[in-house]
């Protein structure tokens, strides 16, 4: 990559900036050679390759390593087409003991739905797993294979070689989603744990003495595996531009983050010198979630901070981020290290979500201490040969030329060939956050990166304070409730005992303007035996463009929905739109060609009449139901 200068600053600007990359590579690349032998490296607030600047455009994608080789496939084409030069990824997928067969149960059982048929970007393992308790031993262990375990990243990191891209790896997960270190408490601590609101959930995995040995036993064996199809192990291999220790570690408080954060990265900095280290925080600017950028600064085995922003859930605006943006980015010009905004969404439901990103992404572009950005998510063609259904976040990033699409790729082109600017002084002023956000930045001083230990001393948490219980944004923590198989019997869908229709009607179920129906249709895509049966069974509304309304008896309480429907008819018959509560949920659902179903959801509904009230009001044809499933969000 060509370095390129602005014409007023000149040749004067080009020495200096050289000056700045050859001290920082004699005073920071371990081992020397690192400069020249591919591994990226920090240059100040900066990353440097190969002599050369390194801005990071990137991406993340959730699936890697346990989606089919033609959807990992399908994504590195993707990121390549879309001009992204980094991608984050995330080891995970940890099972409780083997010792039964229900793939749910154990003697140490599972907490989470590993055993789900969904597609493999909502969360469908294809039975791959990394970790499980081995219940003879009494400890974790690692599943190597190369088929359904750790191995298959063998081929994610030789894949992204062959296209020139860079790997961000996660070494653990911290969301139970699909298992990380909730269920890695559960199993220490005998099955006897809640997933979603345990106690010491923000303190046991970063306090107790096993589970610190464990996770220091699981760094180094994925640091020196050997990949299997390159002979090189991963602490060699510079496709791997960073390991994070976790994805979004939530610490209780800035003391106990610190503590985890240090002595964690300098052990994984004593196995693998070559390559960058970061914590893979949230960066929240209290620190709630144990660290953030600033406090970082001061972590000699931190190589650069990173923070994740979702304003649709962190309750700020739009521009807030921007602002967030200004001020980590003069935070890296203060302690001499790059800040990275690791992950970022903001929905396509929104309508000007790509004129957002722009936005965004020019304050990161135009700010000459921004090191990089990273968006959530890029998703690809799945098995079936359909991109995947939508979670419900609407964060999902496709190749498609959509205009938020386009938007992305012209500016990871652009970023990644920006130009070498000057550096900001190490005394510029720090940009206050705007009162506005939730998470100002600490008043405290910045501690410049040349002392070993960082000089602020939080306030830990009172112990009558509860910790922030920070979820994965866009995905609440989810309870199951029940799920109803429309005129049809009770069905296992998902891992989840659903009832049947005569009982559900049993149980406060209540339909009107209602026909039924039943089929025997091959399904598309093709599913398990349980999900077709309940797909061939069907609630349709009585009447063209009729409405079909459904009360469930319930609790008071906010609510995940989500509702399954097949079109058993002809291909593209119908259009309803949904409500829940008098609130519009969705328009024009139910547009299928034949045979084809879809889950849509999930929907937030708040419940305070102790009814969940639901109507499918019909556009074009006949509002068509199947399957209903309710959880509780906690």
């Amino acid at each position: 990559m060509k370095l390129k200068f602005t014409s007023r600053l000149g040749v004067c600007l080009s020495v200096v900036v050289c000056l700045f990359i050859a001290i920082s590579f004699i005073t920071r690349a371990t081992p020397v050679e690192a400069q020249s032998n591919g591994f990226v490296q920090t240059c100040g607030t900066l990353f440097c390759l190969n002599g050369k600047v390194f801005n990071v455009a990137g991406t993340n994608n959730h699936y890697l390593g346990w989606g089919t080789q033609y959807e990992v496939d399908q994504f590195f084409a993707d990121a390549k087409a879309m001009n992204v030069n980094v991608v984050r990824g995330i080891l995970h997928s940890v099972r409780g003991s083997l010792d039964s067969n229900n793939v749910n149960q154990g003697s140490m059982p599972l907490k989470w739905n590993w055993g789900s048929t969904a597609d493999s970007s909502n969360m469908g393992m294809k039975g791959v797993y990394i970790l499980y308790w081995d219940a003879n031993a009494q400890r974790m262990a690692w599943n190597d294979s190369t088929t359904n375990g750790l191995g298959r990243w063998d081929y994610v990191i030789w894949k992204a070689k062959q296209l020139d891209l860079k790997l961000n790896i996660s070494l653990l997960d911290f969301w139970q989603w699909a298992g990380g270190v909730q269920q890695i408490n559960a199993n220490f601590k005998g099955g006897n744990y809640d997933i979603a609101n345990a106690a010491d959930r923000y303190t046991f995995f970063f306090e107790d003495a096993r589970t610190k040995a464990f996770y220091k036993e699981w760094v180094s064996h994925v640091l020196n595996r050997t990949n299997t199809l390159t002979g090189i192990k991963y602490k060699d291999d510079p496709t791997i531009f960073a390991w994070d220790l976790m994805n979004e570690p939530e610490i209780a408080g800035t003391q106990l983050g610190r503590a985890w954060i240090s002595e964690m990265s300098a052990h994984v900095k004593s196995i693998d010198p070559n390559h960058l280290v970061a914590s893979g925080n949230e960066g929240f600017a209290d620190g709630h979630a144990g660290s953030n950028p600033q406090l970082e600064m001061g972590i000699s085995t931190i190589d650069f901070a990173t923070w994740h922003t979702y304003p649709t859930y962190h309750k700020i605006s739009v521009t807030d981020v921007t602002n967030q943006i200004n001020a980590y980015c003069n935070i890296a010009a203060q302690g001499q290290k790059p800040v990275v905004l690791q992950e970022f969404a903001y929905p396509s439901s929104a309508s000007d979500q790509s004129s957002i990103y722009q936005s965004w992404i020019s304050a990161m572009h135009n700010h000459p201490n921004c090191a990089g950005w990273m968006y959530w998510r890029l998703e690809s063609r799945q098995a079936s040969g359909q991109y995947p259904p939508d979670n419900g976040e609407k964060f999902g990033i496709y190749n498609d030329n959509s205009t938020t699409s386009v938007v992305l790729k012209n500016a990871a082109a652009q970023f990644i060939s920006r130009g070498s600017v000057a550096i900001v002084p190490t005394n510029a002023p720090i940009t206050p956050m705007p009162t506005s956000t939730p998470m100002p930045i600490a008043t405290t001083t910045l501690v410049p990166t040349i002392l070993p230990t960082i000089v602020v001393q939080p306030t830990k948490l009172p112990e009558s304070q509860p910790v922030p219980t920070s979820v994965r944004p866009g995905t609440p923590v989810e309870k199951f409730v029940k799920g109803i198989n429309f005129n049809g019997n009770a069905v296992n869908i998902l891992g989840n005992q659903w009832v049947s229709y005569a009982a559900a009607k049993g149980q406060g179920l209540t339909v009107a303007g209602a026909a039924s129906s039943n089929t025997h249709l091959a399904t598309n895509p093709t599913t398990d035996a349980a999900t077709s049966h309940m797909l061939n069974s069907a609630l349709f509304s009585s009447a063209d463009k009729g409405t079909m309304s459904l009360t469930q008896v319930i609790p008071n309480g906010t609510y995940r929905i989500y509702l399954w429907t097949m079109e058993n008819y002809a291909g593209n018959q119908r259009r309803w739109n949904l409500t829940a509560e008098n609130v519009p949920l969705g328009n024009n659902l139910g547009d299928l060609g034949i045979n084809q179903w879809k889950r849509y959801g999930g929907y937030t509904v708040v419940v305070a009449d102790g009814k969940l009230n639901i109507s499918m009001i019909g556009v074009v044809g006949r509002p068509m139901i199947m399957g209903l499933e309710i959880y509780s969000v906690q």
